[in-house]
C-alpha cells in the first residue's frame, strides 16, 4: 500500500503512521470474504478482502515497523 501526495515522495502508509507515533494496528478478518451475497459484484475481489492471507500479510509487514497488533474477527458478514 501506498500514499502518494503532491509534492511529497510515495510512502508506504504503515511507515507514515508509525514515523508519526503510531505504535498498533487493528487488523479485521472477515468470516466470510468476498460472498456474493453481502458484496455486490465488482465491489470485492473474488478472494474478499481482509481475508486470512490479506491479513497475515498486513500483520507481517506492521510488525516489521515495530507496531503491536490486534486481530479482531468480525462473524457478522
Amino acid at each position: 500500500m501506498r500514499l502518494v501526495v503532491p509534492r511529497l515522495a510515495e510512502r508506504d502508509r504503515l511507515q507514515l503512521l508509525r514515523s508519526h507515533g503510531v505504535d498498533a494496528i487493528r487488523i479485521k478478518v472477515w468470516n466470510d470474504p468476498g460472498n456474493p451475497n453481502f458484496f455486490a459484484a465488482g465491489r470485492s475481489p473474488a478472494a474478499g478482502y481482509n481475508n486470512a492471507e490479506h491479513v497475515r500479510v498486513l500483520a507481517r509487514r506492521a510488525a516489521a515497523f515495530g507496531m503491536c497488533i490486534l486481530i479482531g474477527f468480525y462473524f457478522s458478514d
